[in-house]
């Protein structure tokens, strides 16, 4: 009798375990489904408010709107180094003295990989190919004030943003990790403007 209850226990926990496994597994494939979603509608709306600027805006207009996807993609690279970087002790303890923030911080830190790979990964990127579209556009509106230099300004525009980007994100990586609990603090505090920390 006892050597059938062990059998069945063991099959039960076995039945568990594969099944654990498989809700695993399905997870992973769910995630990379839905940050290509994702990807698909913030690149949409990026891409559409992008071009309404600069087709109905002036040289100025499209300017500061490529500078603002340039800030907006070196500020989301901040935050998802900031996050991968963190460490929740801190936060815990914040948590406990009821400091504002800390729940949703140790939220993000406990999901770094998904939240590193939607700021850096999917909003830092798309806003760093949209910015290049941005430039293009720019690069043409200066044809025809310039004409005879296309490729020179192209070049120009293209190796500007570039460095803009990189340089940005470079120079904000050692800021992150070095202050990546100040960071995602003041992320978590954003979020509680918007949601209470003791609701799930």
């Amino acid at each position: 009798m006892e050597k059938k209850e062990k059998t069945k226990k063991e099959k039960y926990r076995a039945d568990n375990d594969e099944s654990k496994n498989g809700a695993k597994k399905s997870k992973r494939y769910i995630w990379p489904l839905t940050v290509t979603l994702i990807t698909f509608v913030l690149s949409a709306v990026f891409s559409f408010g992008t071009e309404l600027v600069t087709s109905k805006a002036g040289l100025a207009e499209a300017i500061a709107a490529v500078i603002i996807l340039v800030a907006v993609s070196i500020i989301f690279d901040t935050i998802g180094v900031a996050v991968t970087a963190c460490d929740i002790g801190p936060l815990t303890a914040m948590a406990a003295r009821k400091v504002r923030g800390s729940k949703f911080g140790i939220k993000l830190v406990k999901n770094a990989d998904k939240v590193s790979s939607i700021c850096a990964d999917v909003i830092g990127d798309i806003c760093g190919i949209v910015s290049g579209a941005g430039g293009a556009a720019i690069a043409f509106m200066l044809f025809s004030t310039l004409s005879g230099k296309q490729l020179v300004i192209g070049i120009i525009i293209s190796a500007v943003l570039a460095s803009l980007t990189v340089g940005g994100k470079a120079a904000m990586k050692r800021i992150a990790i070095n202050h990546s609990t100040k960071i995602v603090l003041t992320v978590g505090k954003f979020f509680s403007v918007f949601k209470s920390e003791d609701k799930k």
